[in-house]
This record gives structure tokens, sequence and C-alpha cells, in this order.
């Protein structure tokens, strides 16, 4: 007997299904070849999701988008037929951006990739490439591009990927109450991993117990069978693993961990591990990245996959843009690790920062670690006295800059090796003004501060 598997394709009927919607024009035979939100780099043959934000509306751009070649246009159902090119096919719908999760969902329940989830407040982005590395070397994978974590670049990723892929490795983000539930929703994961719960978005939580409340949601979303992965060196991680209902990976240093590493040593050019018999070789900095790597390995263990195996290629990892990234500027080393900010991943970056052996001095330039609401004076207080106690020089920027230089104090630097500055062109012309050929230079901030400028400024 002889039998045909389904390949879903992403045709018409299948978006106008998936996002709910209504088709308006001649019928379009061919599928879609990928979905896109930007005509400026929307391909022939694509579906063009038209969305609306703060200062843009996609439906003014439909008619390039047809121009470039896209199959058909998902729109919204204010503006009338007479709005676009006659001869445009369209899906309406009520709310555009809202269709493009629900289509990405449909896609996702139309094919039989295995899907990840990676939610915490540190370690996503460089987890899910890790994972994404390390599967890689056995699968067809997707990951998200950069930090592709919210409404918007989770169900591109869901979408991007093929019924020849194998797994698909998603970042959830969030920085509201019930985001990272509903994202997670739409990927469906077969396996969650929550990498740790910090001081990170406070400002929208009110307390860590409150990240922890919205990380943990991830788990509701797990697909029935599926595997949550946590870390166990986290109590609050550790609780969520106690009270998920189905089998649960565990990693970290405690005993209990299913995963547990024997840290055997950390410097600034890596790390080395062993958990049971399995000895690994990690070749970026900071102990932080030893339990990213657990988190990792703790996906290849729910999927089957021999840790033996895995050494190999964990060992050829580099960690990505604005994550300890180092350039040589004039002499001097600069650590670009100004992706993000929160008090846990600043201590981390110093810990690791510590261990740089620098002919010459250990200089941090520092800018607020924002979203923190009412504990962002005591925070940054915090990470000024950790820098104060292992550093050099201190250079902090922005609204709580002078409780850095309050903390540094406190944790014993001089007065005279810590400035705090209102803009980033302020520190940066101390920067250049007091640095010296052999110092190494750390730069790390919130999202918003956009330090990766500062390092583009000192390097012209």
């Amino acid at each position: 007997m002889s039998g045909s598997v389904h390949r879903p394709e992403l045709t018409i009927e299948f978006a106008v299904l998936g996002t709910g919607g209504r088709f308006l024009g001649a019928h379009v035979r061919k599928p879609c070849t990928g979905v896109s939100t930007d005509s400026r780099t929307i391909r022939p043959g694509e579906l063009f999701i038209a969305l609306r934000g703060e200062n843009f509306d996609g439906h003014a751009f439909v008619g390039e988008a047809f121009e470039a070649g896209a199959r058909a246009s998902v729109v919204e159902a204010y503006a009338s037929r007479e709005s676009y090119p006659p001869a445009c096919p369209l899906i309406v719908v009520d709310d555009t951006l809202a269709a493009l999760g629900s289509l990405a969902a449909a896609w996702r329940d139309a094919n039989d990739f295995t899907v990840v989830g990676i939610t915490g407040s540190n370690g996503k982005t460089t987890t899910k490439e890790m994972t994404a590395h390390l599967l890689g070397e056995f699968n067809s994978v997707v990951a998200s591009p950069k930090s592709f974590n919210n409404f918007i670049g989770l169900p591109l990723t869901l979408l991007s990927a093929t019924p020849d892929d194998a797994v698909v490795v998603v970042e959830i983000g969030t920085n509201r109450p019930g985001e990272v539930l509903h994202l997670a929703k739409i990927a469906s994961p077969d396996i969650g991993v929550i990498t740790n719960i910090g001081r990170s978005h406070l400002e929208g939580f009110g307390s860590v117990e409150g990240v922890g409340r919205e990380k943990a949601s991830l788990a509701r979303a797990i697909r029935p069978g599926g595997t949550l992965v946590v870390n166990a060196d986290c109590d609050f991680t550790r609780f969520v693993g106690r009270a998920f209902g189905g089998p649960v990976v565990t990693f970290g240093e405690n005993d209990y961990a299913n995963l547990r590493a024997n840290v055997i040593s950390v410097s600034a050019t890596g790390a080395r591990f062993t958990i049971d018999r399995y000895a690994f070789h990690l070749g970026v900095p900071g102990r932080h990245n030893v339990m990213n790597a657990l988190a990792a390995l703790g996906v290849c263990d729910a999927l089957g996959v021999r840790l033996s195996r895995c050494a190999t290629p964990l060992a050829k990892f580099r960690l990505p843009a604005m994550r300890l990234e180092r350039k040589i500027i004039g002499g001097r080393v600069v650590i670009n690790d100004a992706y993000n900010a929160n008090p846990e991943s600043v201590i981390a970056a110093i810990n690791a920062f510590s261990l740089e052996c620098a002919p010459g001095r250990k200089i941090l330039v520092l800018g607020d670690m924002l979203e923190l609401g009412d504990a962002s004076a005591a925070a940054h207080e915090e990470v000024g006295r950790i820098a104060g106690e292992n550093l050099d020089y201190i250079i902090a920027i922005g609204e709580f800059s002078g409780h850095v230089q309050l903390g540094a104090i406190r944790g014993g630097m001089g007065r005279h090796n810590v400035t705090a500055v209102g803009t980033r062109e302020e520190a940066g012309d101390i920067l250049r003004a007091v640095s010296r050929p052999g110092d190494m230079i750390l730069v790390k901030g919130s999202r918003q501060m956009k330090l990766e400028d500062l390092v583009s400024d000192i390097a012209a």
C-alpha cells in the first residue's frame, strides 16, 4: 500500500483561514514563498502584512510591496478597496498584528518541526544561539534572528521555517504582564526553557516575584508531553519545575540538578566544566555563559541528543554581536556588551571583566539600567559598589549615574576615578581623554542607551 505525506504550503487559502480574514481579488494559485512586514525588503512571491506602528503605517506601502512582487497583502478593514492598486489580492482583517500571530500559530500547527521556546531575565539570546548552534550540528534548525522576541519577531521566525526544518528555536521576551503567555501560545513549544529570574523590567512587573510569574507562564503553553528546562540554581525556576506536570530537565551547579556542572575553571578566554563523565570547553568568557551553555545542553538532552556529541560543537560557539564583543581601538581593548543591561547581567559582565589580564587599567562605561522602577537607585548603587571593588575607573551615564558614582566610592574607588555624566557624547569625550593604550574598556547599558554608538564614535 502506498501513500503520500501532506506537505504544508502557505497558500492564499491557508493565509485566509490562518488569519480569519476575508479575501478580495482574483484567485491566486501559487503559494506564497514567505511572509514580510517590510516593503523595502520584500521578495517576489511573499505575503505582505501591513502593520501599523507609532511612526508608520504599512498600509501606505501596499502598492510598493506589490510592485516588488508581493503575492498578496493582509490589510485592515479601515481603508476602502479603492485605496489599493486594483490588481492587488487582499486579505482583510480587523487587526494585522493579531493576524500575523494567528497565521504563525496556524503554520506552526500545520508543520511537524519541534519548537523550543526560551525566556528568562538574562541569557535568552545567548542560550537561543547556543541551542541553535548545537542542534544545527545534527538537524536543520531555524532560530530567531538577533533578538526577534516580540509580537512581530516571534511570528516571523515561525513563518520563516519550512516543512523541511526539524527544529525552530524562538526567544520570548516581555516588558508587561501577559506577553510571555501570549507569545508562548503562538509558538506552542515542545520544549520550554526558563534561563533564570532576576531584576528585569521591574517597572512593569513591580517585583522579582512578578517577573517570575510572567516568565513561569511559559510552562502553561508547552504542548502535552513536552519538556520544561529550568535553572536549578534559581529558587523561583526550581519551584516552577516542581509544579510542572510534565518532564523537567534541571541544570546548574546544585547537587540536585539533572545536568550538574562541576566548573573547573573560568577565565577571560572561556571556561572548562564537566557534567558526569563528560568534559566541556566553552570558548567564551563568563561564569554566566556556563549557565547559558547548560540550558542549551538541557534542550539537547530533552531531545535525546547525547551529551558526548555536544562537546565539540560547544567548543566552537562564539557569542552574538554586542555580547562581550572584543575590538582593538587605538591600542585599547574595547569589550562591547551594550545590547542590554539589568543588575544581574551587569554584575555578570563585571565579574567576567575582572578576570581579564590587562597591562593597563580596567575601565567601565556604564549606561543606565532602565525599567527598574522604584528599585532603580539602589540597583545602580549596588552595581557601582561592585564595580568600585573590582575595577580601576568608571564613567557612568544617565539619570542614575550619580548613584553608580556613590556606590563606587562606597566600594573603595577614589572619587577622582569615577565620573558621572548625562550623555553618551560627554562619556565619549572623557573616555578619549582618560584612556591610554593598554587599557581595557567594558561598555554596558540598557538597549535604549545605544552605547554601541559610543563604541563606533571612539573607533572613528
